[in-house]
């Protein structure tokens, strides 16, 4: 997936987009509300198997 990365990066060097960060490594964000707060799991993973790692991540948050 790095190479993957690399090659993301030198496409999105090419275009007018300036403020799109492509992030190596998983993130959490969090965002919150006056009654809700929110998180958000931001991961690079192969199209081909993002059912699958949404699926376990799910189960894996919820069993904690």
């Amino acid at each position: 997936m790095m190479e993957r990365i690399r090659g993301y990066r030198e496409l999105l060097a090419q275009t007018p987009v300036d403020a799109l960060e492509v992030r190596e490594h998983p993130a959490v964000l969090f965002r919150v509300t006056t009654y809700l707060a929110e998180a958000m799991f931001v991961y690079l993973v192969h199209p081909k198997e993002a059912g699958r790692v949404k699926t376990t991540l799910i189960k894996k948050l919820l069993a904690n």
